[in-house]
């Protein structure tokens, strides 16, 4: 037995009820700093090392850190603490049947425990459901299904005019409207005369909170915005109006093809009035799952994801953080179309500004290509499960300078296995394999201090063996 087995068998090795806080102590007293990832970074035939303990294990005064799982060689837990690295974000990736919701429901369900007031998830299939009102005792809110519609034109307490841009960003992917800057003009005029018509002045520039009481009930529909743009073209057949030249004709035309089915069910129910209070649902969720499964079509969804994600902007921005604390996590699963946004994402203004508001994302995708590279370099965390696409694993490699080894083993990673890399500064960062623990609620470990031998103890004894 080596003396690196004899010390990890006697005093680290998994399952022993004190492990966590025995590596604790023994991180504060400098022995693992100072002896196991040296060792570690010293077998050639190791790869990627185990960390340094500091970037792993919290000190008792840590504000969050969220237990995830176990490293490669030394099997030391892996405390994530978000606070502590350039951003609080996570992204994580990997295929179909690799971990990523596993990796989820561990990380938020310890969120929890440890005192996150608030967890949003924006669910695309409906798959946290149950987990989030069984396992965590939240809310769920089903949009799309009979009942439950939305309003994408709902102000919510947003000023008229960016209520008008955070619409246009909301539809621009699925509608096309990048390549096609003339229906994106034919739409924002429509979208501006429907609050007009509602009687909402869009040119206030200071805007009161008896304004929202007044107006918020008033907002117009897609519907409407639908009738403005044929009444337009009406109006030019008859003289009174000039939609413009036939390229603005055909403009016009092409939008009213593209919003005609919004306007018949069950695709209507992003066009019809609200019956769900976001407004009141986003500005305290506790632990709350938005589950979209409901509606027929990846449109939509995209569509209600992005507008979701305008208004928690907007309650962020109404709502600062002054303590630097992590109020809310905002997860969503599937997020490759979210991703690949290029213009007006609020994913990126989350990312670069959700630290003084008290924000942080948690983000799972199964597919990086196309993805905005500024949008990337904002997280914090990188966790990489099983990849076998070579446009992902190339993007990643290119990215995050992965090694050939790291990527054969990105390659074949078993399931809950990954990569973790920390930014923990602007050009550092540090890099390690993980084994996920999916302990859920019913399995969590228990937080003892047990009288710990100190260094001297682990020496002596130690002394007598070599």
């Amino acid at each position: 037995m080596s003396l690196l087995e004899y010390i990890y068998d006697t005093y680290f090795k998994p399952g022993q009820e004190h492990i966590d806080y025995v590596l604790q102590e023994q991180a504060k007293a400098g022995y693992i700093n100072l002896l196991l990832p040296d060792l570690a970074s010293r077998v050639p035939w190791v790869g990627l090392p185990d960390p340094d303990p500091e970037f792993i294990i919290p000190e008792e005064d840590t504000p969050i850190s969220v237990y995830t799982g176990r490293t490669e060689h030394l099997k030391m837990p892996v405390f994530w603490m978000p606070l502590s690295l350039m951003n609080p974000h996570l992204l994580g990736v990997g295929t179909t049947g690799a971990g990523k919701s596993t990796l989820v429901k561990t990380m938020t369900i310890r969120m929890a425990r440890e005192g996150v007031p608030n967890i949003l998830f924006i669910d695309f299939i409906g798959e946290y459901a149950r987990f989030v009102e069984y396992f965590m005792k939240g809310k769920v809110v089903r949009l799309g299904t009979e009942g439950n519609n939305i309003n994408l034109l709902d102000l919510s307490s947003t000023h008229p005019r960016l209520r008008v841009e955070q619409t246009l960003s909301a539809l621009s992917s699925e509608l096309n409207l990048d390549n096609a800057p003339r229906q994106r003009n034919i739409l924002r005029r429509a979208i501006s005369k429907a609050y007009k018509d509602a009687g909402i002045p869009i040119s206030e520039k200071s805007i009161s909170r008896d304004f929202w009481a007044k107006y918020n009930k008033l907002s117009p529909t897609m519907k409407d915005v639908y009738n403005i743009i044929r009444d337009m073209m009406k109006e030019e057949d008859s003289g009174k109006f000039m939609v413009g030249s036939k390229g603005g004709r055909e403009s016009s035309e092409g939008m009213l093809d593209k919003l005609e089915k919004y306007n018949h069910p069950p695709y209507d129910s992003i066009t019809s009035k609200s019956t769900v209070n976001l407004e009141k649902i986003l500005t305290n969720p506790g632990v709350l799952s938005i589950d979209l499964s409901g509606f027929p079509t990846e449109d939509m969804k995209i569509m209600t994801a992005i507008m979701l994600l305008h208004l928690q902007e907007q309650f962020m921005r109404t709502f600062p953080s002054n303590t630097g604390e992590i109020r809310t996590f905002i997860v969503i699963d599937e997020a490759w179309k979210l991703l690949k946004l290029k213009e007006n994402n609020p994913l990126s203004v989350m990312a670069r500004e959700a630290r003084k508001y008290g924000l942080a994302l948690l983000i799972l995708s199964q597919r990086l290509k196309d993805s905005d590279n500024d949008l990337f370099s904002l997280f914090g965390t990188y966790v990489i499960l099983n990849l076998t696409e070579a446009e992902d694993i190339n993007y990643l490699k290119d990215s995050l300078n992965l090694t050939s080894r790291e990527v054969t083993k990105i390659r074949n990673a078993k399931r809950g296995d990954a990569i973790i890399s920390l930014k923990v500064s602007q050009q550092g960062q540090v890099r390690f394999w993980i084994t996920v623990d999916p302990i859920l609620s019913t399995d969590l470990i228990e937080i003892v201090f047990p009288e710990v031998p100190d260094l001297d103890s682990i020496i002596k004894e130690v002394s007598k063996i070599y």
